[in-house]
């Protein structure tokens, strides 16, 4: 065996440790720059950055503002921390390392990456990025070259190109230019690429709507149509398909035009904020392709071209400092409707948010009464009182409304009001009742839940003009926050089972107290309400009647109006017309006097079970002209023809009254109507005499059972049929 001398070993050892050394400062000084990186402030770190970039030459500098200024492939410039609107939807645009770099900062060096970055996808971002910067300064001229600038550095045939023409075509046809966009689609030889199936659907877009704006609607649906082939679900191809179908008929429709001005209250505008059209079909998913959408420039100003005449609901994207103790007021229930060649202007404003002045901050209430105070909205009119339960996870909080209509900007409840204020009912996917969640069903009653609360203010007119809700605080409400703990009880051991689980072994020790002491006002209460959730989620016919008995017998102690409104339901849904009657009042005496649409709408729907038609009649031309949605248009063209008025004349009513919100489209009431109009047509007397006999049995069968379809047999005349299933179906 060869032997080694003192000094070799002392020779290798000290090679092997200054190998480990290196390979540890290897791995550790990577750790340690990211962990001084991690630590120093966002400040800090842009300034390093823009550094860097400063500092790099040549194809290093390019690589650095890829990396550091280039948004990643799933950034969207339109995705804000925050969209407000009917939907309510609120989505991040993400956090990476671009995130640190303002936009004065980008934009220098997206011009510079356009110029000579490398040709690939990375430069086809980065030029999208840079149009869009430019959109948010009123540049959109130098938006255009952009994108002009790095599409010349591409071949024509490759994906990239591709995409930039798209995205000039778009633009062209944004700023109306209708020859100029066909030509650049037709340049961008999209249609032979592969495996590009998002640009096809956009280049089927461009294609429709250019043929609409021409005047050649029935050309423009079937181009969506061979757009949607394979993919009838896309977005959204698939919703300009369908309100281009509601204009098939119209002899001359054009596209209309949104524009305005966004700023706060006190005047400032609100710059790079987004504006957004949603159609009435939308899914509800904010989605990179929503064609009308806009960036708000330094004035705040937006304009949005080429809207399809229809209806839509408005929402705004703004980011977390831009929103921070503002909020925007909007009914989910509110829409804009678009006129052929209309162009609609809008002023729209930021609002303060309402200040919570008690309870906040985690008070423990354990008095009688509770005091709800909020600061006072000029020109207000009254407030909605909302209330929010936690679930049994603490993750999500359901509101409930507590009080609608308080005339001033305070109000003090009983403890024992707020314990009659019920919580929403879950349906499990299961549909066992059993599953349901047992902290909604207890709601206010539990001691041990953090709730939290919020104010809404209306004009005198109805409209929302302000609310506390919104994103952020003002620096006046940083330190209220508005939760609170209701203290003034203790959990029975019965509540301790429910909030277990054990939904079905509470339901029966709260039956068997009950009947130990009738006077036990809190197990006749969630008794009740764990009859509901079986009678709702299971339908069990029984469990309807035993709820509406519990809940007469806790009336003899006092209902909120949420109950008194529930009894009403069921009182009508078993066609029990004098108790309803009753139940009704009451519900409208302990609510201030006031019944909301879908109460008075029930109500006036009972009066057409009972013949009253008339009366009816009086109740749902009211209930129209209020209710923003028109939700209960087809009962009232069901009294209305049942009292003689024409297919023609009801037609115009559903045109004045569409029915929006809804997944059948605001169109579908006038569309049933022609359809009779059509097989009326073929023997005027026979319909007549029919629809009448329709209406007849429809409300008889109703009186007896107000969920009951329509006579099996039929009418004769399909659309008579459609027309008296689709007024049965409306609840």
């Amino acid at each position: 065996m060869m032997k080694i001398s003192r000094k070799t070993a002392r020779r290798a050892l000290y090679a092997l440790l200054t190998l480990l050394v290196l390979a540890a400062a290897a791995i550790w000084i990577p750790r340690a720059v990211e962990n001084h990186r991690a630590a120093q402030s966002p400040e800090a770190l842009r300034a390093r950055f823009i550094q860097e970039i400063g500092e790099a030459k040549g194809q290093d500098k390019l690589d650095l503002i890829a990396r550091l200024a280039v948004q990643s492939p799933e950034y969207d410039p339109y995705a804000f921390d925050l969209r407000i609107g009917p939907r309510g939807s609120m989505h991040t645009s993400g956090s990476d390392e671009t995130g640190l770099l303002k936009p004065e900062d980008r934009l220098p060096m997206l011009e510079q990456y356009v110029g000579g970055g490398r040709r690939d996808e990375t430069l086809v971002r980065a030029a999208e990025q840079l149009a869009y910067e430019y959109d948010a300064l009123g540049r959109s001229g130098d938006g255009d070259r952009a994108l002009e600038e790095a599409l010349a550095r591409f071949e024509k045939g490759s994906l990239e190109y591709a995409t930039l023409m798209l995205d000039r075509a778009e633009r062209e046809l944004a700023h109306g230019s209708l020859e100029t966009a066909g030509k650049l689609l037709e340049e961008s030889d999209v249609r032979v690429q592969r495996n590009a199936v998002d640009l096809k659907r956009r280049a089927a877009w461009i294609d429709s709507f250019s043929l609409f704006a021409r005047g050649r609607t029935q050309e423009a649906i079937a181009e969506a149509d061979r757009g949607l082939s394979g993919s009838p679900s896309a977005q959204p191809l698939r919703s300009l398909r369908e309100s281009l179908t509601m204009l098939a008929e119209e002899p001359s429709a054009s596209s209309a035009v949104f524009k305005g001005r966004l700023t706060y209250s006190d005047g400032k505008p609100a710059a790079r904020a987004g504006v957004f059209l949603l159609g009435e079909n939308e899914d509800g998913s904010p989605n990179q392709a929503e064609p009308y959408r806009a960036v708000t420039d330094p004035e705040g100003r937006f304009e949005i071209r080429n809207v399809v005449p229809g209806y839509y609901g408005l929402e705004l994207g703004l980011d977390e400092k831009q929103a921070d103790g503002w909020s925007w007021p909007i009914r989910w229930d509110d829409w804009i409707r678009f006129e052929n060649g209309e162009t609609l202007s809008r002023e729209l404003v930021i609002k303060p948010r309402i200040e919570l002045r008690s309870p906040v901050n985690e008070q423990k209430l354990t008095g009688e009464t509770v005091e709800f105070s909020w600061s006072a909205v000029e020109d207000a009119a009254y407030y909605d009182l909302i209330g929010s339960i936690p679930d049994r996870d603490d993750t999500i909080s359901t509101g409930t409304l507590i009080r609608e209509r308080i005339a001033g900007n305070r109000i003090v409840l009983p403890i024992e009001d707020l314990y009659a204020v019920p919580g929403s009912i879950d349906y499990p996917e299961s549909g066992d009742w059993k599953a349901s969640d047992p902290y909604r069903m207890l709601a206010y009653m539990n001691p041990d839940a953090r709730f939290s609360w919020s104010v809404r203010a209306y004009d005198a007119d109805g409209r929302v003009i302000s609310e506390s809700t919104g994103y952020g605080k003002n620096a006046d409400q940083a330190d209220l926050l508005p939760f609170f703990y209701l203290k003034q009880r203790t959990l029975t051991d019965t509540d301790k089972l429910l909030l277990k689980g054990k939904l079905s072994e509470a339901a029966a020790a709260y039956r068997q107290e009950t009947e130990s002491d009738p006077n036990d006002v809190h197990a006749l209460r969630m008794l009740s309400r764990l009859s509901l959730a079986r009678a709702e989620i299971s339908g069990d016919a029984q469990a309807k009647k035993e709820t509406a008995l519990l809940l007469r017998r806790l009336a003899e102690f006092g209902l909120s109006p949420q109950e008194a409104q529930r009894l009403s339901e069921l009182s009508y849904a078993e066609a029990a017309w004098e108790d309803y009657d009753d139940d009704f009042r009451l519900y409208k005496e302990l609510n201030g006097g006031y019944a909301e649409p879908s109460a008075r709408a029930r109500h006036a729907s009972s009066l057409l079970y009972r013949g009253q038609t008339d009366e009816a009649r009086r109740a749902f031309e009211a209930i129209v002209r209020e209710d923003p949605l028109h939700r209960f248009l087809g009962l009232y063209l069901a009294a209305e023809l049942r009292a003689g008025l024409s297919l023609r004349e009801a037609s115009a009513l559903a045109e004045r009254y569409p029915e929006l919100g809804d997944q059948r489209g605001s169109s579908y009431w006038a569309a049933l109507l022609d359809r009779m109009s059509s097989e009326r047509s073929r023997d005027l007397e026979a319909f007549d005499t029919k629809l009448q006999l329709a209406l007849d049995e429809f409300l008889r069968s109703r009186k007896i059972d107000p969920n009951a379809s329509p006579s099996e047999a039929g009418s004769g005349f399909a659309s008579i049929d459609a027309f008296v299933r689709a007024v049965a179906d409306i609840r």
